[in-house]
């Protein structure tokens, strides 16, 4: 049930340039597996890719992106006092909303200062410690605009995505590794200082490569992510929460900066003025 709703919801408009980074990165990992094993390439790739998305998609890989992430377990009785009712009526909307959303969704903190949150994964709900200094009102836009993007399966196909893009990277970082040792080693036995400079050119190469990879995949993704991010403020505004989102979005854009993860979340989304003006129309 939770696969057929994913790709029937991976096919939406809005995904385009997720889908197509996908499919480019598959198509590398082919490429290089092949390159390295032959035709056994065209199995081994493909096979790598599932197993590691399987991984990513089970509940050990949501822990996992948890723990990188800087999630933790809300231990406080005085936060959850708080938090808690705002949680638990939210989720109760939207999952009259959307009904296939995971029964066993719960939120954890991270101590970064700036008022932020996040989703990922099925079940993990993310607010910074940041944004606890936010009137209730407002984190109930934050938390209606995060389970938008649950319901949207957002956060499963950018995890998707995302090891395609971690099994090209280690390739090409193995690749690298393998150069760099075997010209080092001709330089050293053949005294063939043209060794050494046939390395240096094929290791900036292979940097180029891993760069323009890297920055192709963060144009496709971003404007994935943009129009992503107006869905989900659709959809805390069919939850009743526009207004409240509206307001909770002009004070983020004013709380600061968040860092690492959260810093990459915000760089994905649509100016604020322009989503502000959208949730008030």
């Amino acid at each position: 049930m939770y696969l057929t709703d994913f790709f029937r919801n991976l096919w939406r408009k809005s995904n385009t340039g997720a889908i197509i980074w996908l499919i480019l990165n598959l198509a590398m990992i082919v490429m290089l597996f092949y390159g390295l094993f032959g035709q056994y390439g065209y199995v081994i790739g493909p096979a790598v890719w599932l197993v590691s998305v399987m991984i990513a998609l089970s509940p050990i890989g949501e822990w996992i992106l948890r723990v990188t992430s800087g999630c933790k377990k809300v231990r406080s009785r005085e936060i959850r006092a708080r938090i808690d009712p705002i949680f638990n009526r939210v989720y109760a909307q939207a999952k009259r909303a959307t009904p296939e959303l995971s029964d066993k969704i719960s939120y954890f903190i991270s101590y970064d200062s700036a008022p932020n949150a996040f989703a990922t994964g099925r079940r993990t709900v993310c607010i910074t410690a940041g944004l606890l200094k936010l009137p209730d009102p407002m984190i109930y836009g934050v938390l209606a605009h995060e389970f938008g993007h649950l319901a949207h399966k957002d956060t499963d196909l950018i995890l998707v995505v995302s090891v395609g893009n971690m099994i090209v990277s280690a390739v090409f970082f193995t690749l690298r590794l393998l150069f760099r040792i075997t010209g080092i080693v001709l330089t050293f036995v053949l005294s063939d200082l043209g060794a050494l400079i046939g390395t240096f050119l094929t290791d900036i190469l292979l940097g180029f490569l891993i760069w323009a990879w890297t920055g192709l995949g963060v144009l496709c993704v971003r404007s994935s992510g943009r129009r992503n991010e107006f869905e989900a403020d659709a959809y805390a505004k069919q939850l009743g929460y526009g207004q409240h989102l509206e307001y909770a979005l002009e004070a983020l854009d004013r709380g600061g900066r968040s860092h690492g993860f959260f810093a990459a979340l915000r760089a994905t989304h649509p100016r604020t003025s322009d989503r502000c003006a959208y949730l008030a129309a």
